[in-house]
């Protein structure tokens, strides 16, 4: 041994072992080392060959990674039953897969991909790292599965799909969470988090394995919302098996694990005041995994509702968000997942309805919310997550719009203050978040028709001995007042537009109502300053854009013969069919606009990004190609009178001779030009649509081909699961099931493998009927871009 020692320092210099002297280079080092560890007949010649390769790694990883890998492979598998030697070679490649600073050294990191391709390059290394897992020897067993999380988190995709192919792979490494040994079941979780990202088949075998279970029953041996870094880990995997994962989130309620959590909200108020920073994290990252389940568009949206009330989660959510002394962030994102808890479920919301909060005297948890969002002292988050709570409780709830309209008409009887006094406080407020946050709640209220005619009776002081004007007029005063600010102005001008939408008497109404039409008509004169502010340009673009919106909804819906057409003849007599188009299509050009119609649920750290609500933008996109439609139709059928006067056989034109007749004349080639414009603006706008539509119906293709490859991926996995259940039959002494429960998880698997193959049929079926919608289209546009042409 002595004799091996000396050697071994005469190759690689008096400095030791992972030294490097003048005569050979750290790679020749590496190579002459394992042909020892190949070649040596001695158990501990072949452990100092190890370890001498550990300590190269630990100055050239590279030179270790290049050339030693395949040798440590390969001793590991004929070493299995010598467990220090194992641990040895474990360490070894640990010592090359772990980057010292991944953020910083781009060079390591390298090494570490380098090295899990080359484990994962054959299937027979990966199946013998999962083999070494399998060792209860503590030492052994730890570094393996350190070995392995870190080799996933080089080169997750490539590792994955092997780890798949292994029959036994995945029911080994779940195992690792039912160790008693705390330390390899803590690492465990860190394997599985970074085996389940972004792999939906790695997900649904995790979750079929009892995965649920298990990680729950860390969560409640750590001590809920309590524990530390390991409850967090645990939360994460939930997060990776869930979000985004359909099949998975049915797995998780139809096992009636949301009763479970119902300990993880069940929370005491701490002494000091103040909960340590690891409580926030986990509930924070708790209420992200609940919110995954009920987020508005799931398939399972409705049967997590259900399974929210059923299991008391919800009155125990609603009992932390009306505690005292909970920290803001938590508040809000609590106060956001009762929204989606609630969004749109009738049993959901007649519960929220009934929770009283406070004694003395209690009131109910709706005006506890709108009392959030008027009050001037909440900062925004909160009154943003009370917004989305009030909009979410009235969704579809015809009965609560109509009860909060009753709040605000005369003769309302009220004990204290009422939500109607709340909200139309806040219309008026001096501060332009409040008066946004008011307006978008009362969006949500004018929904219906009855309701929105109900509101028309609603009349406010303004100054004390005065008489009380109306809300709408009112409403419209402030929107067209230039010395407010425009986050007031839209936030009125956003209630007009959801307020007269379908409700021909509030239009009406609005022309009645002094010079408010010839205000908004006047409105759009105003350009863009040269050289000026491009923040004041933006504003003016927006205010301009919200004025022609408002107009056209207005055109929309009048009735047609009354008073009110002169919203119709007001606008086109001052402005051209094509500069109102340009100024409503200027609202979508606005980055808010984009960012408020991609969820109801409107994120906003500062005041300064807070302009458009969701809805607006809905009715927006609903509306806008009719009022186009409506504003070219109009223009059209105008020119078309003029038509009428300019015929020979006109008794008018006939009777006219004389010095007016050359004047008329150039009347009307103007009239017949504008008309012609018209005409080519109409056809540009139509083409400008159906280019959006074939966006959209290639977006549609797009999506079921994405749906058709995830169905097939969902149906392999199944297969594999299958094979996985056979093949641990056959390897293990003790079976896990009997036969018929093995006959009966193929028959299952079988039926939704049918299942899968069924909808893939189906998908394939709309995906060619949108193609053929596709060429239609297609055939639409170049047929009216040659009429255009001509």
């Amino acid at each position: 041994m002595s004799f091996f020692a000396s050697f071994g320092r005469s190759v690689l210099g008096a400095s030791g072992y992972g030294g490097s002297s003048t005569a050979s280079t750290a790679a020749e080092d590496v190579e002459r080392l394992c042909d020892r560890l190949a070649s040596s007949s001695l158990v501990e010649d072949r452990r100092e060959s190890v370890r001498a390769l550990k300590e190269v790694a630990k100055t050239d990883r590279s030179a270790v990674c290049g050339h030693a890998v395949g040798p440590l492979l390969t001793a590991l598998r004929r070493e299995l039953s010598d467990p220090d030697l194992c641990c040895l070679i474990l360490d070894t490649l640990l010592s090359v897969a772990e980057a010292a600073d991944p953020e910083k050294d781009d060079d390591s990191v390298a090494v570490s991909m380098r090295l899990a391709e080359a484990v994962a390059k054959r299937q027979d290394n990966v199946a013998l790292l999962m083999e070494v897992l399998e060792e209860y020897s503590f030492q052994v067993r730890w570094s393996a599965v350190k070995l392995v999380t870190a080799l996933l988190r080089a080169k997750a995709p490539r590792l994955q799909e092997c780890i798949l192919a292994c029959p036994v792979g995945i029911p080994r490494l779940m195992d690792l969470l039912s160790d008693s040994r705390e330390v390899i079941r803590n690492d465990g979780l860190l394997l599985l988090k970074e085996l389940t990202a972004k792999n939906d088949q790695v997900q649904g075998i995790v979750a079929f394995e009892s995965g649920y279970d298990k990680i729950l029953d860390i969560v409640s041996d750590e001590g809920y919302s309590d524990g530390g870094i390991v409850t967090e880990d645990c939360i994460d995997l939930l997060d990776h098996l869930l979000c985004g994962n359909t099949r998975n989130q049915s797995l998780f309620l139809e096992g009636s694990h949301l009763a479970k959590l119902v300990p993880f909200f069940t929370l005491e108020k701490p002494e000091d005041g103040v909960w340590p920073p690891q409580k926030v994290s986990n509930l924070l990252s708790m209420l992200k995994v609940l919110r995954c389940l009920v987020v508005p568009g799931s398939s399972a949206v409705n049967t997590a509702q259900k399974a929210v009330l059923s299991s008391r989660l919800l009155s125990t959510l609603c009992s932390l968000v009306f505690s005292r002394g909970l920290q803001a962030d938590v508040l809000a994102a609590a106060i956001n997942t009762v929204a989606e808890c609630i969004r749109g479920s009738p049993s959901n919301q007649s519960a929220f309805a009934g929770v009283q909060v406070g004694s003395n005297p209690p009131r109910s948890a709706v005006l506890a919310v709108i009392m959030s969002l008027v009050s001037e002292k909440q900062e925004l988050p909160l009154r943003l997550a009370a917004l989305y709570c009030l909009e979410a409780f009235l969704l579809g709830n015809h009965a609560s719009q109509k009860h909060l309209v009753a709040t605000m008409l005369p003769g309302a009887s009220q004990q204290g203050v009422s939500a109607g006094a709340l909200l139309c406080g806040g219309l008026m407020s001096p501060d332009p978040v409040l008066v946004w946050c008011a307006s978008s709640a009362l969006c949500s209220i004018v929904v219906q028709p009855v309701q929105k005619e109900q509101l028309l009776g609603v009349h406010i002081g303004m100054v004390a001995g005065s008489a009380p004007v109306s809300l709408l007029q009112q409403t419209a005063v402030l929107a067209c007042s230039h010395q407010l600010g425009v986050l007031k102005r839209v936030a009125c001008f956003s209630l007009l537009c959801m307020w007269l939408h379908l409700c021909p008497q509030g239009i009406a109404l609005l022309v009645r109502s002094g010079s408010a039409l010839q205000v908004l008509v006047s409105g759009l004169d105003q350009r863009d300053a040269a050289g000026g502010d491009e923040s004041q340009k933006s504003n003016d673009r927006v205010l301009r854009g919200m004025i022609a919106f408002l107009l056209g909804v207005c055109i929309l819906h009048e009735k047609a013969g009354s008073p009110e057409e002169s919203i119709r003849h007001a606008l086109l007599q001052r402005h051209n069919a094509a500069y109102v188009v340009e100024a409503l299509s200027g609202l979508p050009e606005s980055e808010l606009f984009v960012r408020a119609g991609k969820s109801p649920q409107l994120w906003y750290k500062e005041s300064s990004d807070v302009l458009f609500t969701h809805g607006l933008v809905v009715l927006y996109r609903q509306t806008v190609d009719d009022i186009i439609a409506k504003i070219h139709g109009e223009r059209r059928q105008a020119a078309g009178s003029h038509d009428y006067q300019r015929t020979p056989s006109s008794p008018a034109s006939a009777a006219a001779p004389g010095p007016m007749a050359g004047s008329e004349a150039q009347a009307g080639d103007t009239s017949i030009q504008r008309e012609h414009e018209a005409v080519i603006l109409s056809y540009k706008e139509l083409i400008r649509q159906q280019d959006i539509q074939l966006l959209s119906l290639k977006q549609q293709v797009e999506t079921i081909s994405q749906e058709r490859e995830r169905m097939r991926q969902e149906r392999d996995a199944f297969a594999l699961q299958l094979e996985q259940k056979t093949v641990d039959m056959q390897h293990r002494a003790q079976p896990v099931e009997t036969a018929s429960q093995l006959l009966h998880s193929t028959t299952e698997l079988a039926q939704e493998l049918h299942e899968m193959r069924h909808t893939v049929a189906m998908l394939h079926e709309a995906n060619t009927e949108l193609q053929s919608r596709l060429s239609a289209r297609n055939e639409e546009v170049a047929s009216l871009q040659q009429q255009q042409q001509q």
